[in-house]
């Protein structure tokens, strides 16, 4: 556990890069950055206290990055609020992070940006009112995010991904974006005047699928409300559906220029305009 510094960044900087690093918030914080690209960095969790939230946001609003996360490892990232920003989160050079219970809201252009063959899980979490995309899975390097939902005593722990302005997933090339188990897509696509629009995107030979929780568990996706497609596959790409539910977007699912659409096992695509 840290001692105290005025800032999460201040703090980063004075500990050993290898960790554990363990880094405990309070309150409205600064922007900080975990790794420089050059040095990896390794094994670092930050959170406010147990039954706490804190808020991380740009004094520049809509400038810079919130959260810049390069070539570091081992990163979990909790309870935090996160906004202001162009870009809410942006992950690259081959980072592995985990976010747990966070909101990523009120981005200029995208929530998350993931890039250079990095990897990146979600769970609990909530993406939304971005400009642009909620989470991009860049075309810069194979890329992959994990929204990993499960279905609780008390309904299902899942994540929603709502509000954003173009898509609220966007997979480009070579991107792999999974939602397993119980995460919602919702009334995204609608503050855009960009052709293409909706739930989720994936084009140039990335992929989208969904699964059910492998515990045998009934968390599902579902993709509602999105203005545009619910699910638009363009350029060589595949999208794999089991146990989705689709419906009242203004189109459903399309799959065009040579990209494939799979189903599998009982999903639901009903009351779309198209």
């Amino acid at each position: 556990l840290t001692g105290d510094y005025p800032t999460i960044q201040q703090a980063l900087d004075s500990l050993d890069w290898n960790g554990p690093i363990e880094i405990v918030v309070t309150g409205t914080c600064k922007p900080f950055s975990i790794g420089d690209g050059g040095f990896a960095r390794n094994s670092v969790y930050v959170h406010p206290p147990d039954g706490q939230r804190a808020t991380i946001t740009s004094a520049n609003q809509g400038k810079g990055q919130v959260i810049q996360i390069a070539d570091a490892h081992g990163i979990v990232i909790e309870r935090l609020d996160i906004s202001g920003g162009a870009n809410g989160v942006f992950v690259f050079d081959a980072s592995e992070v985990d976010f747990y219970d966070v909101t990523i809201e009120n981005n200029a252009q995208k929530g998350v940006e993931v890039q250079g063959n990095s990897i990146v899980y979600f769970k609990a979490s909530r993406i939304r009112n971005n400009g642009v995309y909620g989470v991009d899975v860049s075309d810069q390097g194979a890329n992959t995010v994990w929204f990993g939902g499960e279905s609780t005593q008390g309904g299902p722990l899942q994540n929603v991904i709502e509000g954003n302005g173009q898509f609220g997933i966007n997979a480009g090339t070579m991107g792999v974006a999974t939602l397993l188990g119980a995460n919602l897509v919702r009334n995204n696509g609608g503050t855009t005047t960009a052709a293409t629009h909706g739930g989720i995107h994936a084009t140039r030979t990335s992929a989208v699928q969904t699964q059910l929780p492998k515990n045998g568990g009934n968390g599902s996706t579902e993709i509602a409300n999105n203005v545009g497609f619910g699910i638009l596959a363009e350029v060589n790409s595949s999208v794999t559906l089991q146990g989705a539910d689709i419906h009242d977007n203004t189109d459903g699912v399309r799959a065009q220029t040579r990209s494939v659409l799979e189903l599998v096992g009982q999903n639901t695509i009903a009351s779309n305009g198209n």
